[in-house]
């Protein structure tokens, strides 16, 4: 009896619950859509730019390189302890390498701007340590953005020569054109 009841009354506000109705959805539709946008829009950013960076070691007959590519701290440090290494150890000197990082934009946009901050350590084993008392050294330099020779495409990449085969850590900082 009651469910008669119930009924009636929903036929009887039947233009009213469907304006209720009506509303709620076009509130539903109008939040779905935010969301959707805003959802696109994190993923496109999230997309835009991406810096890939590989290293590697390329000999010094092989390469297309000169120490005027690289930085001069890079070299004063290899000169340096190559000089200690041929007065100490002479034997342990091989042919050296030049560190070269290649930085990859496998993003959508340009990358305008990079600075790389390395710091290259030189760490004595214990022979060097005992026998000559080394303690080791550490130097810094940066390696950034010049010109527009610098400006990494998508799909794209550069190579940068940052010295000659160091111990080497880098944090990297960077910029795309948003």
């Amino acid at each position: 009896m009651w469910w008669y009841n119930f009924l009636d009354l929903l036929a009887y506000h039947q233009s009213f619950i469907e304006l209720i109705l009506l509303i709620l959805w076009t509130i539903y539709i109008i939040f779905s859509v935010r969301t959707f946008r805003e959802v696109k829009r994190q993923t496109e950013l999230l997309s835009e730019a991406y810096l890939l960076i590989t290293s590697e070691l390329v000999p010094l007959d092989e390469s297309n390189y000169d120490d005027d590519d690289v930085p001069s701290t890079a070299i004063d440090l290899f000169i340096k302890w190559y000089r200690i290494l041929l007065t100490s150890i002479p034997m342990a000197l091989t042919a050296t390498n030049y560190v070269v990082l290649t930085l990859h934009n496998r993003g959508k946009s340009d990358i305008v701007w990079w600075k790389i901050n390395i710091r290259a350590s030189v760490r004595p084993e214990t022979y060097l340590s005992k026998n000559y008392n080394s303690t080791g050294d550490y130097e810094t330099w940066t390696v950034e953005y010049e010109n527009r020779r610098d400006i990494i495409a998508p799909g794209n990449e550069i190579e940068i020569v940052i010295g000659r085969h160091l111990l080497l850590q880098w944090p990297l900082n960077w910029r795309d054109v948003q």
